[in-house]
């Protein structure tokens, strides 16, 4: 009678604990199903003890600063138990014991947090105990990382702010040789990143916050580069390309642009790190969406080293091709792929560095176009296009790129015309199968077109009816194919709305050209409108006349009424 007592009891305990699991025998006899509940019973009590101890471990150990060595095993348990709970990219092996649900909830209270943790944490308790720092710092960023911040941003006040600061600074000091205090570095500034976008932090601690991050090489420092950028400078930056940048910050927060866009520059320069480059060029990809940012970056002069990373992929194809050659070591029976010494970050790197340069590309001025195009970028992307390894990605960006940098100015069209980047963008053009690619390679020829003289329109035109794919319809079949695209692209994307002016800006130029060597070889018809007519051009042209977008329709309306004798409104029947 007692053992049924007991079981009864433990049953009960069993099913508040682990949510009602019952025996999976119910259908089987009495005695087996006895015998295996009487199995199962040691182990049972075991785990219900288990978890009974460990919240009585960490609810004795947690408001205790006078034994700071169970305190530090409490607070392990705790983050490892939030980690378990909420972070569902975690797998389910979490290297120890971890609380329920309910008793983590317990624990990370608001208030609770505030009185055994920020507290003691900014009195510096925990001053000579750097695990416990670093602990503490840990379960500060889960708060901000997975609960609600408007329910836990009262943890980060000002005393909880500079005690973090001072941890960074120590953590950038030589003199932090104790264990745990790279981690708190890391974590720190992690947590700083995340506030920038939630709160506006104190100039003062802004000031000294930059300068400190900004000494140390580290990831996580450029995480907090990228996030400033974006939270921070360009939060309330004007979008007008006139105004200067030294007209709209204020000179505490131009000052720390100037020293965060420096310190990117430097690590793209000496870090030989691939998850680090990575990093920077994405922090640069933001740094670059606005014209003050590309400004800055010009400023530093970041453009040569982001042209070396780009060559990634290229140079070391180059390598392992003079390799193969010098050597003599080619065996037919045993081929060596040149593929397999070239590896996936490798591709990864070399497009995030493109990205970058394509970012500011598109959102710079002329002079910072022709300041990329003196350094040879054009040279640079027509290697990339022309590598036989680059990744189709690698090459779908630097045809975009060269489009942006050649859509700005007409300078800039005989320089690229002078690196021979028509035949490569028309060779992928015609090879590859991947859309996307078809369409930079398109998007980057209407933008040479749309800017240069007779001359340069009868070079590609010459140059686009080589394809032996392209069976010698020329690029005037390839821009019909691209207003057919354009009308039933998105008005409201900013990346289709300038395809869409690129290519009637192109058309237009080639018209106006066909017209003028009319006049001047005394021709009965414009030789490149015949071609555009011919392939339905005019009917295809009238689909953007109803263009959502009021420029591009203007655009699309005024060449058909300038070259086509009138226009036609399309209609869907």
């Amino acid at each position: 009678m007692k053992l049924l007592v007991d079981l009864t009891k433990h049953r009960r305990v069993r099913t508040r604990r682990f949510n009602g699991v019952v025996s999976r025998n119910t259908e089987t006899t009495k005695s087996n199903d006895d015998m295996s509940i009487l199995d199962l019973i040691p182990q049972l009590e075991k785990n219900c003890q288990v978890r009974d101890t460990l919240f009585e471990e960490v609810y004795r150990a947690l408001p205790d600063d006078s034994n700071l060595s169970d305190k530090l095993e409490a607070l392990i348990v705790l983050n490892r138990s939030i980690a378990a709970g909420y972070d569902l990219s975690r797998s389910r092996d979490y290297g120890g014991k971890v609380l329920r649900l309910p008793d983590i909830e317990y624990f990370v209270q608001p208030e609770y947090i505030q009185e055994n943790i920020t507290q003691p944490l900014n009195a510096g308790v925990f001053a000579s105990h750097s695990s416990i720092r670093c602990e503490c710092v840990k379960l500060l960023f889960a708060t901000i990382k997975y609960f609600d911040f408007e329910e836990y941003g009262c943890l980060f006040n000002i005393p909880t702010l500079w005690t973090l600061l001072y941890l960074i600074e120590y953590g950038t000091s030589n003199r932090a040789a104790l264990g745990g205090v790279d981690e708190t570095w890391k974590t720190s500034v992690s947590i700083f990143s995340r506030l920038l976008c939630k709160i506006q932090l104190p100039v003062d601690i802004m000031r000294r916050l930059v300068d400190a991050i900004c000494n140390k090489y580290d990831p996580a420092a450029v995480d907090f580069c990228q996030s400033f950028f974006v939270n921070v400078i360009f939060f309330e930056a004007p979008e007008q390309k006139e105004i200067s940048i030294y007209d709209s910050l204020s000179g505490s927060y131009l000052n720390m642009s100037r020293r965060v866009a420096r310190y990117l520059c430097s690590l793209a320069a000496n870090s030989r790190d691939d998850a680090v480059l990575s990093k920077v060029c994405n922090a640069l990809i933001h740094a670059g969406s606005h014209h003050f940012g590309v400004e800055l970056l010009m400023h530093e002069n970041c453009i040569a080293d982001l042209m070396r990373i780009s060559l990634t992929v290229v140079d070391r194809y180059n390598l392992i091709t003079t390799m193969i050659r010098g050597r003599d070591i080619y065996n037919p029976e045993n081929p060596i792929r040149i593929t397999d010494y070239i590896s996936q970050n490798m591709h990864k790197l070399s497009f995030d560095a493109l990205s970058a340069i394509s970012k500011m590309a598109f959102m710079g001025c002329n002079h910072h176009i022709k300041n990329m195009l003196d350094m040879g970028m054009a040279a640079v992307i027509v290697k990339i296009l022309e590598c036989p390894v680059s990744s189709t990605l690698m090459l779908t960006r630097a045809a975009n790129t060269l489009g942006n940098l050649a859509c700005e100015t007409s300078a800039a069209v005989p320089i690229i015309l002078g690196v021979k980047a028509i035949p490569a963008l028309v060779n992928i053009f015609v090879e590859t199968t991947e859309p996307n690619a078809k369409i930079e390679c398109a998007y980057a020829i209407c933008a040479c077109l749309s800017e240069c003289d007779a001359m340069q329109v009868r070079y590609i035109v010459a140059c686009t009816a080589r394809g032996r794919v392209m069976q010698g319809s020329t690029c005037i079949s390839m821009l019909c194919d691209m207003l057919d695209l354009t009308s039933v692209s998105d008005p409201t994307h900013e990346g289709n709305l300038r395809l869409c002016k690129v290519i009637l800006k192109a058309l237009k130029n080639i018209m106006t050209k066909g017209q003028e060597e009319k006049h001047n070889l005394k021709l009965p018809d414009n030789p490149y409108l015949q071609l555009f007519m011919e392939k339905a051009g005019d009917v295809r042209l009238s689909k953007l006349h109803t263009f959502p977008d009021l420029k591009v329709a203007s655009m699309a309306v005024n060449i058909s009424m300038t070259f086509l004798n009138g226009h036609k409104l399309w209609s869907a029947l």
